[in-house]
């Protein structure tokens, strides 16, 4: 238990220092499936106990993708009309 906390602390802080999102996000999933199989064969409290957090963080990292996705979107949007009104 002591070897997987700690090795899922050193890769999500060289997660989070590198800025891959991609690393803390396999992380982050990893202890949510050990959440859920703790949940199935342990102890259903574990699901929040564990898993709870991850699941946050799972959701904020969601969030932050859509969010810099609607950006662009918005963003592309607003160029193509400032183009469309400075060419008539």
């Amino acid at each position: 238990q002591g070897i997987y906390n700690g090795l899922i602390t050193v890769f999500l802080l060289y997660g989070i220092f590198t800025s891959s999102q991609l690393l803390v996000t396999v992380f982050v999933l990893n202890v949510f499936f050990a959440a859920i199989y703790g949940a199935i064969t342990a102890n259903k409290k574990i699901i929040l106990t564990q898993g709870g957090p991850a699941i946050l963080t799972l959701l904020s990292l969601i969030i932050s993708y859509f969010k810099d996705f609607i950006v662009k979107e918005k963003a592309a949007l607003t160029v193509e009309m400032v183009c469309s009104f400075l060419c008539f």
